[in-house]
């Protein structure tokens, strides 16, 4: 990032939201296609880093890296353990 509190361009945003939504998408579908469940957080995940990217383009890079980090956090947070950990 050549100026962190310039503008913020589509290209940036697709860095860094893009790394995230593909994970959590691929994870969703996985898990939907092995285990016939639905990911109800991943999507739910997915929906928030799409908010995140939109809100993203009109503010500046590190403001947008502040919320992509915040997503991440409040996704890890709630999700927890997975259910076979919880024996």
């Amino acid at each position: 990032m050549a100026h962190p509190t310039g503008h913020t361009d589509a290209a940036l945003l697709m860095v860094m939201f893009g790394g995230p939504i593909l994970y959590l998408g691929t994870q969703a579908w996985y898990l939907k296609a092995v285990t016939g469940t639905g990911a109800r957080a991943g999507l739910l995940g997915l929906v928030s880093l799409a908010a995140g990217a939109c809100l993203g383009i009109v503010v500046n890079p590190v403001i947008a890296f502040a919320i992509l980090c915040a997503i991440l956090v409040v996704y890890t947070s709630s999700t927890g353990q997975p259910a076979s950990a919880q024996r």
